[in-house]
């Protein structure tokens, strides 16, 4: 079922419905949420799909045209502790204590894992900290030159932050900016390794430091094309292969669907993803994306429905015209209603 709502900034596959509702970017659904994800099923083998040669082995040259950046780690830890003492200050002046741990709430996942919201005395140690454990990574890859750190552009997203007003369309909008905070769009952090060039994963994203324009890391760790429409795709094992002996990553282009993939057997792309509006169907299993246009919303009976107006009944933000998070609300998941309180709106 698809829905208007944009994307968590942060993560590859959002875990929380807060993260989506706080996102600020037009970026497509990236291929992991969907369809080549595994699949327990089991069909035979008609076109394993798997990379030519030239995309599998890893070129001589594979540092060719990369600049190295030796300095970036510890500038890299610099705008880790800017950026965290920025968030939290805003968290301090704009935020109740339920936004406060909603904040943090899309934080106890992977790779980051906190157990619970720091006690805000300890904000600003915790929120750089955990941030370090995918921007440090990537200040290490731009050691290699695979990754470019871009200082004043830094800069820029911690201004932004510090000027932001209290509220969804200023403050919400600064903290999950895609372009400071985000992971295929980010500015900050651009990645840059070419296709046929060897890559290095570890994360969280399915690209590594790929350039996210052009492909993916693959399973032989080799920056490879994303995959069209009509070419085989998935997360699946060869024939003749146990599950130890690894998987074979296929990952269709953004906003693209992979069908009717397996645990042995690849699948095909279809895309790109259309624009259902109102009376449109947007509940397809197979095929393009269905992706319901502002103002609607993919509703129970599998078509585009309009968005509510506040106090109308729902059950989900997505539904509701006023669309930010927690807009659809209520004591009790059956009396929930449109309008609900602005994320960070003031104290």
């Amino acid at each position: 079922m698809q829905s208007h709502l944009p994307k968590l900034a942060l993560f590859v596959v959002p875990a929380l419905a807060i993260g989506a509702a706080f996102a600020c970017s037009s970026d497509p659904a990236p291929p992991a949420e969907g369809p080549n994800a595994l699949d327990s099923g089991s069909t035979p083998i008609e076109d394993a799909g798997a990379p030519t040669p030239d995309q599998n082995a890893p070129t001589e040259a594979s540092t060719a045209g990369l600049v190295p950046d030796p300095t970036a780690p510890a500038r890299v830890t610099q705008f880790d502790a800017d950026m965290a003492k920025a968030i939290c200050d805003q968290l301090a002046n704009c935020c109740n204590p339920g936004d406060y741990e909603k904040y943090f709430g899309q934080f106890m996942q992977k790779p980051f894992e906190l157990a619970a919201p720091p006690a805000p005395a300890a904000c600003a140690s915790t929120l750089a900290s955990t941030l370090g454990k995918l921007h440090q990574k990537w200040g290490a890859w731009a050691v290699r030159g695979s990754v470019r750190f871009d200082d004043t552009k830094g800069a820029a997203c911690i201004a932004s932050v510090k000027a932001a007003t209290c509220g969804e369309t200023s403050l919400t909008a600064a903290l999950f900016d895609e372009k400071c905070q985000g992971v295929r769009r980010n500015e900050v952090f651009t990645k840059l390794t070419p296709l046929g060039t060897s890559c290095q994963t570890g994360d969280s994203t399915f690209y590594g430091d790929c350039d996210p324009n052009l492909g993916f890391c693959s399973d032989k760790k080799v920056c490879t094309a994303w995959r069209k429409t009509g070419e085989s795709c998935g997360t699946y094992l060869q024939a003749d292969a146990s599950p130890e002996a690894g998987l074979t990553l296929l990952f269709c282009e953004p906003d693209h669907q992979c069908d009717n993939s397996t645990l042995r057997a690849p699948g095909k792309c279809t895309g790109p993803s259309i624009d259902s509006k109102l009376g449109d169907r947007c509940d397809a299993l197979t095929g393009p994306l269905q992706i319901c246009t502002k103002g609607t919303y993919c509703g129970p009976t599998g078509t585009c429905e309009a968005t509510k107006a506040d106090g109308a009944s729902c059950q989900g933000d997505s539904e509701c015209a006023s669309l930010h998070t927690g807009t659809c609300a209520g004591p009790t998941f059956a009396t929930r209603v449109c309008g609900g309180p602005v994320f960070c709106g003031g104290k």
